[in-house]
């Protein structure tokens, strides 16, 4: 008899978050344990706290521009999340921010489903992504992923791809969350969102406003004077224009991009 797969549910939320009082009402159709974690408060952390949870180096290399420390203590408290997954007797997680909104109830059902296929796999798959492209072979309603998929709002994982993810970080903040330059992770999103994402009313987004990567055009520049210190971003923006054209001529790929909720 196959073993029952164990599946906990955590949202992300600041203690005093807007959204905090909706959680239950959102979420208590997927389970009766819905675990909150609260996240770090970027307006609390310390010179020495923001030393030891980033590698500025690193961020400069994936992003090609700083983080705002949201979008710093918002993947710290991904990545802290997952530390507890792998100390926990759980198979698989499924994580929300708290600005989401349930509107598949089967979630549940959904995982344990899938993941019993991909217990041996380092794994994800996205609820919902502000822009993914995936392997557009098949008719199942999951796709597989060429790029991670762009948003964590709602995402079930399971222990191997956590485990990929703070040993390529070495538990430290690279980039925005969504998502680590990690190896070996399989990302997988659904056709259809599985949850909404009220992203317009998201705090992240008034602190990186101004924080912008630098233009194609530049990072060309700059690879040719021989800075390469984009090279990471420059190949993940010709690729994902390469997915653009492949994707409008229905190559074999599929461009998924979900819409916030109003």
């Amino acid at each position: 008899m196959a073993k029952k797969m164990k599946v906990s549910y955590w949202v992300i939320s600041l203690a005093n978050s807007v959204w905090r009082k909706e959680i239950n009402n959102n979420l208590k159709a997927v389970s009766n344990e819905i675990k909150i974690f609260d996240a770090i408060d970027a307006r609390n952390i310390s010179k020495l706290e923001l030393d030891r949870i980033i590698s500025a180096d690193e961020i400069a290399k994936n992003m090609g521009r700083e983080l705002a420390l949201a979008e710093i203590a918002c993947a710290a408290s991904h990545l802290q999340i997952y530390e507890k997954f792998l100390l926990s007797s759980d198979d698989c997680i499924v994580v929300f921010e708290d600005d989401a909104e349930l509107i598949d109830e089967n979630i549940d059902k959904f995982v344990k489903k899938f993941f019993e296929k991909k217990i041996q796999t380092p794994t994800i798959v996205s609820f919902f992504s502000g822009e993914a492209y995936a392997i557009s072979f098949t008719s199942s309603e999951v796709l597989k992923c060429i790029t991670p998929p762009l948003n964590t709002v709602g995402y079930a994982m399971n222990k191997l791809a956590a485990q990929n993810i703070l040993d390529g970080t070495n538990h430290k903040v690279l980039s925005t969350v969504d998502w680590p330059a990690v190896k070996n992770i399989q990302f997988y999103v659904t056709k259809k969102p599985r949850v909404k994402h009220l992203g317009k009313n998201s705090s992240i987004e008034k602190f990186r406003v101004n924080l912008k990567a630098p233009s194609l055009f530049t990072m060309i520049f700059q690879s040719i004077t021989g800075n390469f210190i984009n090279f990471r971003v420059l190949q993940r923006s010709v690729l994902r224009i390469l997915l653009k054209i492949i994707s409008f001529l229905r190559f074999g790929v599929t461009a998924i991009k979900h819409k916030d909720g109003p």
